[in-house]
């Protein structure tokens, strides 16, 4: 029988288990920055799930048969996701480039997946990440609960 695991706010540092829309982007004009009032991404990316016909397409896992796409960030790619968020290079140290939909639970490595999040909710996210991945691995979550409990995660 498949159930939900419910969200749990630990605070405790473990690396991620890796890394189809949930909110909509928003933006805003940062003033006095390296880039010069250009509009901005801030929140959360859309996310996206992988496809056998990702480029990045690794295999299926899991009993639920879920696409799984290898890792592949670019440093170029890194860049370009730093710049629509308005994150200047020096300040990368701070920020994990992030699957807002990890890996682990099929989430893929184009840009509308990836984003910088600061060091600290990266640390909370990876909790929940790595309790989904062991529940996805143990076939008692489907993906799209998963999904969704990533969807509905919010930094404390």
């Amino acid at each position: 029988m498949m159930r939900s695991i419910g969200y749990l706010a630990l605070l405790v540092g473990m690396s991620g288990c890796g890394g189809v829309a949930i909110n909509s982007i928003s933006t805003s004009k940062i003033l006095g920055d390296p880039n010069q009032g250009q509009t901005v991404q801030t929140g959360f990316p859309p996310g996206e799930l992988c496809t056998a016909s990702d480029p990045n397409f690794g295999g299926y896992r899991y009993k639920e048969h879920i696409a799984y796409c290898n890792r592949n960030v670019s440093e170029a790619l890194k860049d370009q996701i730093a710049q629509n968020y308005g994150v200047p290079k020096s300040d990368y140290s701070k920020y994990e480039f992030d699957h807002y939909l990890p890996l682990c639970i099929g989430g893929d490595d184009s840009i509308a997946n990836l984003w910088p999040q600061p060091l600290d909710q990266a640390h909370q996210k990876d909790v929940l990440e790595n309790q989904l991945y062991d529940a996805m691995n143990a076939g008692t979550i489907l993906q799209a609960d998963a999904v969704a409990q990533i969807r509905a995660w919010r930094p404390k």
